[in-house]
């Protein structure tokens, strides 16, 4: 998961969410809290690096930072009718989830 994260960060632009209404709920900024989906010896690392994540929604731009590097772009809702595999979920009021490949997610809180 390490290894391939960011390239997927390369292709942000697109991403799914549950409903324009939604999107509203997802204003602000979300560190990151977990992995999920990673082989157990890869846990610790792959949580190490889930730390060191923020995502920031603003209007409809998301930017997505790791340290000192971040990348931006514009999002959209399952209503725009885009079909992205790339999705956050609202998981909690205060907790989403980026599946950013099948079966692996990074949980985020927000701050």
């Amino acid at each position: 998961m390490l290894h391939r994260l960011p390239l997927i960060l390369t292709l942000i632009g697109v991403f799914g969410l549950a409903s324009c209404k939604h999107a509203s709920r997802l204003e602000g900024r979300w560190r990151g809290d977990h992995a999920e989906g990673v082989a157990p010896e890869l846990q610790k690392a792959a949580d190490d690096f889930a730390k060191r994540m923020e995502v920031v929604f603003q209007g409809e731009r998301l930017t997505v930072v790791i340290g000192t590097s971040s990348q931006s772009g514009a999002f959209h809702t399952d209503r725009d009718g885009v079909n992205d595999k790339q999705q956050f979920t609202i998981t909690g009021e205060k907790t989403i989830r980026w599946s950013v490949l099948e079966g692996k997610a990074i949980a985020f809180v927000k701050q």
